[in-house]
C-alpha cells in the first residue's frame, strides 16, 4: 500500500511539472515574435497586434505562476513527508550496514541477506525518485526564470506608450510572482541546491547518529530489527 502511495504521488508530481514545463516553454517560444526589432516597427497596426500579443503572454505567465502556488500547496506536504522518510530511512539503513551486528549475520544464510539487501533496492528507487522530481522541479524555474532575460532584451525607448506601459506592468507581474516558487510546503525550495543540503544533512546526521550507537534507543532499535529480520528468516524454512 506504501509503494502505491508513493508511486502515486512521484507520478502524479512529476506529470504536473512536466506539463509546467512544456506550457513555459510555448510562453518562451512566443517571445521569438516580439524580438526588440519587431516591437520598434513604427506603424500602429503591429503595435496594436503586438500589444495584444505582449497582454496575452502577461495573462499566460500570471496563471502558470498561478499553478506552481497550488502545486505547492496541494503536493507541498505529500513531497514534503516523502522527502523526510526518505532521509531517514536512508540514514538507518547506512547505520545499519556501517554498524553491522556480526553475531547476528552469522547466523543468517542466503535469504537473509537477500533481506538485508532489499532496504538498499528500496533506497536506491527513492534516490531517484527524489532526484526526478528536484531535476523537473529545476527545469520548471529555469524556464520561468528565462521570461526575465527577454524582457531586457527589449529597449523600452524604442516603443510607444502603450507598449512602454505593458512592459511595464510585465515585469512589475514577475516581480511579484518571483516569490511563486516550488516548495515542499514553504519550508524549503525544490530546486537542485536542494540535493547539496540533502548530501550535507546525511552526512551529518549519519556521523551524529554513529557518535550514539551506544544510546539505549538505538540498541533496542537495533534488537528489533535482528527479531524482525529472524522471524522472516523463520519464516522462509517453515514454508520451504
Amino acid at each position: 500500500m506504501d509503494f502505491i502511495v508513493d508511486v502515486t504521488v512521484i507520478f502524479s508530481s512529476y506529470f504536473f511539472l512536466q506539463q509546467l514545463e512544456y506550457r513555459f516553454q510555448t510562453l518562451n517560444d512566443s517571445w521569438e515574435y516580439l524580438l526588440p526589432g519587431f516591437l520598434s516597427v513604427p506603424e500602429e497596426l503591429t503595435h496594436s497586434i503586438t500589444r495584444i500579443t505582449l497582454d496575452n503572454i502577461r495573462l499566460f505567465h500570471a496563471e502558470l505562476s498561478d499553478l506552481l502556488r497550488i502545486f505547492s500547496v496541494g503536493f507541498g506536504k505529500m513531497l514534503l513527508g516523502f522527502f523526510v522518510f526518505s532521509f531517514i530511512n536512508m540514514i538507518l539503513s547506512f547505520y545499519y550496514s556501517i554498524v553491522p551486528n556480526n553475531n547476528v549475520l552469522r547466523e543468517f544464510n542466503f535469504d537473509s541477506y537477500l533481506v538485508e539487501f532489499i532496504p538498499y533496492l528500496l533506497n536506491l528507487q527513492n534516490v531517484i525518485w527524489t532526484l526526478s522530481i528536484i531535476i523537473a522541479a529545476s527545469r520548471v524555474h529555469e524556464k520561468k526564470r528565462k521570461m526575465i532575460s527577454y524582457l531586457r532584451l527589449i529597449k523600452i525607448s524604442n516603443l510607444s506608450a502603450n507598449l512602454k506601459t505593458q512592459v511595464k506592468f510585465f515585469m512589475n507581474q514577475i516581480s511579484a510572482f518571483e516569490s511563486s516558487e516550488l516548495t515542499a510546503c514553504g519550508i524549503f525550495n525544490i530546486n537542485l541546491n536542494l540535493v547539496v543540503s540533502i548530501l550535507i544533512l546525511l552526512v551529518t546526521g549519519l556521523i551524529t547518529i554513529i557518535q550514539m550507537k551506544e544510546h539505549p534507543v538505538l540498541l533496542q532499535s537495533k534488537e528489533n530489527l535482528k527479531k524482525f529480520i529472524q522471524s522472516l528468516t523463520t519464516e522462509k524454512l517453515n514454508n520451504i
